[in-house]
């Protein structure tokens, strides 16, 4: 185990989480497989920098880059790619955990200053949240996979092709004061720095089982 650990440096930790998925896409290789979702569907670092940068161009053009963005998805492929997908061009993902209830989300919200919230409609669906679908759109304007997918341009594709071979000319930073990305846990909220991801991320890659339906975005 102390032989995987990684060390701290604080000039790694003011990267973004993006960077950090290409740090370790180049340390490993893009071809290796790091998730596995319910269906045993598989996604390489190719895959996921691929994916991460055509949503990400999509979400671009109603966000501002430095915005806060949330993102209320169960674990699995989707939220995966729309937090790298949100942080590959400069917006900060705020994960939003569902369980918490429509009254800490709405503090969660107030305090990230969160307009605009990924989801899905089949994620409201299947978990019978249509009560907190509506407390949240009285706040903000949701955002919806299966909607983003049916509308990609092929501006969008264009850039996860060009992406996968020069990512980094893609993608952009959010301004240095930007967080890179909030963390909410009931009831203590606080901003993360890539400092989380890359203790997760530039150690030696393994699959993980996400439990949870399909992915609802495939690009």
């Amino acid at each position: 185990m102390a032989d995987n650990a990684v060390s701290y440096n604080p000039a790694r930790a003011r990267s973004t989480l993006f960077a950090a998925l290409l740090e370790a896409r180049d340390k490993y290789g893009p071809g290796r497989a790091i998730l596995v979702d319910g269906d045993e569907l598989k996604l390489t670092y190719q895959d996921l920098t691929r994916g991460a940068l055509a949503l990400g161009h999509a979400l671009k053009k109603n966000t501002r880059k430095g915005e806060a963005v949330g993102v209320l998805l169960p674990t699995g492929i989707g939220s995966v790619i729309s937090v790298f997908a949100l942080s590959a061009y400069g917006r900060v993902p705020a994960m939003l955990n569902f369980t918490a209830g429509a009254h800490s989300l709405h503090a969660a919200l107030r305090l990230a200053q969160v307009s605009r919230v990924v989801t899905a409609h089949r994620f409201i669906e299947l978990g019978k949240f249509e009560a907190l679908e509506s407390e949240l759109k009285s706040v903000a304007q949701m955002i919806y996979l299966e909607d983003i997918r049916e509308r990609l341009s092929a501006f969008d594709k264009g850039a996860a092709v060009i992406g996968s071979f020069l990512p980094r000319i893609i993608s952009r930073r959010a301004p240095k004061a930007s967080p890179r990305a909030w963390c909410f846990r009931t009831p203590i909220f606080f901003p993360m720095s890539s400092r989380c991801a890359r203790i997760s991320i530039s150690m030696k890659p393994t699959s993980c089982s996400i439990r949870s339906p399909p992915s609802i975005l495939s690009v």
